[in-house]
């Protein structure tokens, strides 16, 4: 079975590029993401969005202090789910 079927196809797209990075990133620093609770999850989100934030307000210039607008707005997905993964964890205890 496949899960993107019925998603569509840029979605699909996007999901894979997003697992994609999660892959990389988990052969460098493992599963850490455990050792934070979910609130520890939405706070590391939160600073992607303040970064993403940046990024939005300076489309148009060349400074090169953060990531991408696309580095920061995957970053954000994977932290949610991060924050959703250990959200479980904790009602389950």
């Amino acid at each position: 079975m496949n899960i993107f079927n019925g998603v569509g196809e840029d979605y699909a797209k996007v999901l894979q590029e997003v697992i994609e990075i999660r892959k990389k990133r988990r052969s460098l620093y493992g599963d850490t993401y455990v050792e934070m609770p979910s609130v520890g999850q939405f706070w590391h989100c939160f600073n992607k969005i303040k970064r993403l934030r940046y990024n939005i307000e300076n489309l148009n210039t060349s400074d090169k202090k953060y990531e991408s607008a696309k580095d920061n707005a995957i970053d954000v997905i994977n932290y949610m789910i991060f924050f959703l993964i250990m959200l479980e964890k904790e009602k389950q205890k």
